[in-house]
């Protein structure tokens, strides 16, 4: 029978007791982040010493430690991350974890050597993006969480690198690199590791065209349930994945130590033993450390609604009972208790409607009198909580027995030992020689100071020899082995035996921690500055207007137009006769044809794109649109224009220019950037830019749909690619949805995006084309918007006097609907 491979266990570390907690309960290696550049900005993140001591206690522990650098980054940034860079590789971090194509551009230049792996914010769904990052040096990549099991071995099997996919933790709901809700909402963005979660927030669906609450569906419907594999972790294993991620820097140490060391066991059993015995006493802990209700995400099939935690955005704990009675004179309440229970426990109560109320258990009352711990069965009083009812739930949020169990595994460091052997030569006339090695190939020797002697009554027995090399608390290691050399009648003073023992132990920790990795900083450093050589700049010129479509109506409503260029495609199911039909069109009316395709390319849909590839390009669309780096890498051969969406996520000019080696000929850049931060990227690149300037913003992009009128499955219900239904938050912002072709859904802005009145500043930058977006609107409103850009363009370029009436009269329209201009003046963190 082949051997099954162990997978890395990958734990997650905010702070140096996580850090401590993960590395004492088995991981394999753990992430963190620095003080800067890191995706998840609000936990404590480690400063530079910090993270020079979790290296080396790493590396004695035999666990690698990955850095996150995983935020997009701006300009200004990416100048001032030379010396952090450096630094991490001069401490010996094993690995840089990234997006930002530009700093994977900086890390080719200045230190090809330093491993990175993919974050989960570059969005890889199928093999071919895979393919594209093993080409640019990546060795690990981690897969988004959407994809199948089947769809992940299919990867795995093609694939020459390492594949990283997540097991247990929070989900998002949109896939991970394609959701701006939280920028656009709040102008924090999820991109550069400032998320305010806007997915655990409550809202209610609306019937768009009535404005009805369809109130059957309240309650926090993007609110997805975590990630738990714990009793299907063998069918992981078998996907051959060789990382499994758990998620939670921002969780608390003792989650960190529970969550590390069930999935230690789990993994351990099923590769050892070829079996997984997970008791309910595991999975209640799991359970109960955090969660907000569990779900295997879409590993074996689409979860649908269960999917979502609608009733609490937050941890549930475990259900203890159900008020039974409530006595307000004597400030009490009766519970029966489904759970164990003891004083300094955590409770919360859930009442459907008002703010759930919760507490730490000061007293528990068992027919009056005061106990430490009641049982299930048992009836108790317990302090009454202010806005409870009689049949309320009360769920246990923490145990503290659970928590004192886990905090126990990290008080102290080295507690998980490494293994050590040695050999020790004990001959009269000679000082001692100890040599030890690890697991690893670590090897030294050290000599003694004083010779041996001949004993003149007791010789040294073998037995006290070893008990005194055994003596090794306080260090990361435990004697497996030693071998002991030495003449019968010899002896010398247990304090030698001490010291040189010292002394081996010590030298082996150096040898172990020492990295040979020697850096000519001046070297680098002019390699690095030289990548922000400014170009010359351009006059005003008048660029593209281009539309997207993706409606073979929409195509002929454009076709009215005086607009240069349509984009036809987008998230529509492949069918080369509708881009034939689109392209017949375009061409009937001189106009440009682009052919646009998936956001999210699955593996299904690749692998006929790259059936029918041949026949689309004997099409001869005058270009392509990418928006992933799937379809960067399937169309890398082709000597066509390729122009990349904004859904790229480009912020800085040397992402620009490393899309650009690829073989993309123009950026459609962020919408993330204030216009100032677009003309810096301007200063350093000749690669065309272009301006996505009207249009719906698409918040999110989710396989999950929140309509949840029925069990999703291949086929979806009658509302696709129409308005028929919005999300409302608590403050009343109404955000459209529709479902696409794949049934996945699109969250709309309450606004749309309108740069009609900011065009003579935009002008000035001097991009390539100027976007539109139409993804759900009617013939007469594409017609109308864009002849009134084009109205104001031919306006500013002939320099009239006057602003046509009808271009007035439209933009106070669209002022009274009310419309954004998104972040290009305003900026996100």
């Amino acid at each position: 029978m082949e051997k099954i491979k162990k997978p890395e266990l990958l734990s997650p570390v905010g702070s140096m007791e996580a850090l401590i907690a993960a590395v004492e309960n088995g991981a394999d290696a753990v992430y963190l982040g620095g003080k800067s550049y890191s995706a998840r900005q609000y936990a404590s993140n480690f400063d530079n010493q910090e993270l020079k001591q979790a290296v080396e206690y790493c590396h004695l522990q035999n666990v690698k430690l990955y850095v996150t650098i995983n935020t997009l980054l701006k300009e200004q940034e990416l100048k001032e991350i030379f010396e952090y860079i450096l630094f991490l590789y001069g401490i010996g971090v094993d690995a840089l974890i990234i997006q930002d194509l530009g700093l994977l551009k900086i890390l080719q230049k200045i230190l090809p050597e330093f491993p990175i792996q993919s974050s989960t914010q570059m969005t890889i769904h199928s093999l071919e993006g895979v393919k594209l990052l093993e080409k640019e040096g990546f060795y690990r990549v981690v897969l988004a969480r959407e994809l199948s099991l089947k769809e992940i071995k299919y990867i795995v099997d093609r694939s020459n690198i390492e594949i990283k996919i997540f097991n247990h933790g929070a989900l998002c709901i949109s896939y991970s690199g394609q959701c701006l809700m939280s920028s656009i909402i709040g102008g924090r963005s999820g991109n550069r590791g400032r998320c305010a979660q806007p997915c655990r927030k409550r809202y209610t669906l609306l019937d768009l065209k009535n404005q009805v609450d369809l109130s059957k569906f309240n309650g926090f419907l993007l609110s997805p349930k975590d990630l738990n594999t714990i009793e299907q972790i063998q069918y992981l294993i078998d996907s051959g994945a060789q990382s499994f991620k758990i998620e939670g820097r921002m969780k608390r140490p003792e989650y960190v130590a529970i969550v590390t060391a069930l999935y230690r066991k789990a993994i351990d059993q099923y590769v050892e033993e070829q079996k997984i015995d997970i008791t309910q006493k595991d999975v209640k802990e799991l359970t109960q450390i955090f969660n907000r209700g569990f779900t295997t995400a879409y590993f074996f099939s689409n979860p649908g609604k269960d999917f979502i935690s609608r009733e609490k955005p937050n941890n549930r704990g475990i259900l203890l009972g159900t008020i039974q009675s409530i006595h307000q004179k004597s400030k009490k309440m009766d519970v029966l208790l489904q759970e164990s229970l003891q004083k300094g426990d955590g409770i919360e109560v859930w009442n459907m409607g008002r703010a759930n109320t919760g507490m730490i258990i000061p007293y528990i009352q068992v027919n009056g009198k005061n106990v430490e711990r009641a049982n299930a069965g048992k009836k108790i009083a317990i302090p009454l909580l202010k806005n409870v009812r009689v049949g309320n739930k009360v769920y246990k949020t923490s145990d503290s027995f659970l928590l004192k169990k886990a905090q126990d595994t990290f008080r102290t460091q080295y507690q998980r030992k490494q293994k050590i052997y040695g050999s020790i030569f004990i001959f009269k006339g000679q000082p001692l020689k100890l040599s030890i090695w690890d697991e690893n190939n670590h090897k030294i020797s050290v000599i003694g100071e004083k010779l041996v002697e001949k004993a003149r009554k007791r010789p040294l027995d073998r037995d006290r020899i070893i008990k005194q090399l055994e003596k090794l608390g306080g260090t990361p290691f435990v004697l497996e082995g030693m071998e002991v050399n030495m003449d019968v009648d010899a002896t010398i003073a247990l304090k030698e035996i001490n010291a040189i023992r010292r002394k081996a132990v010590e030298k082996l920790k150096q040898k172990i921690l020492k990295k040979n990795r020697f850096i000519e900083i001046k070297e680098k450093k002019k390699i690095f500055q030289d990548l922000w050589n400014e170009n010359d700049q351009k006059k005003t010129i008048k660029p593209i207007l281009s539309a997207k479509v993706g409606t073979l109506e929409a195509v002929k409503a454009l076709s009215k137009t005086d607009i240069t260029e349509i984009i036809f495609g987008g998230d529509i199911r492949f069918n080369i006769d509708l881009y034939r039909r689109a392209l017949s069109l375009a061409k009937e009316n001189q106009k440009r044809i682009i052919f646009a395709f998936p956001r999210i390319s699955r593996q299904n849909y690749i692998l006929l794109l790259q059936e029918k590839k041949k026949e689309l390009l004997n099409l001869s669309p005058d270009g392509l649109l990418l928006s992933n780096l799937e379809l960067v890498h399937v169309f890398q051969d082709v000597s066509i224009e390729k122009e990349g969406d904004f859904t790229l996520n480009v912020l800085n000019h040397l992402a620009v220019e490393k899309l650009y080696e690829m073989g993309l000929d123009s950026i459609c850049i962020s919408p993330e950037l204030r216009l100032k931060e677009i003309q810096e990227i301007k200063k350093y690149t000749n690669v065309p830019l272009n301006l996505f300037i009207h249009g719906d913003i698409e918040m999110m992009l989710s396989e999950y749909c929140p309509i949840s009128c029925k069990d999703r499955k291949e086929e979806c219900i009658s509302c696709e690619n129409t308005l028929k239904y919005a999300l409302k938050d608590e403050k009343g912002m109404i955000f459209p949805l529709y479902i696409d072709d794949f049934g996945r859904s699109h969250i709309l802005n309450s606004k749309k995006l309108c740069l009609l009145e900011n065009l003579p500043n935009i002008l000035k930058i001097g991009f390539k084309k100027l976007r539109f977006q139409f993804l759900v609107e009617e013939k007469e409103e594409i017609i109308e918007t864009v002849s009134t850009y084009k109205k104001f363009l031919n306006f500013f370029f002939n320099k009239e006097n006057k602003m046509p009436k009808d271009v007035e009269k439209v933009f106070l329209k669209w002022k009274k609907q009310g419309f954004t201009k998104g972040h290009y003046f305003r900026g996100v963190l």
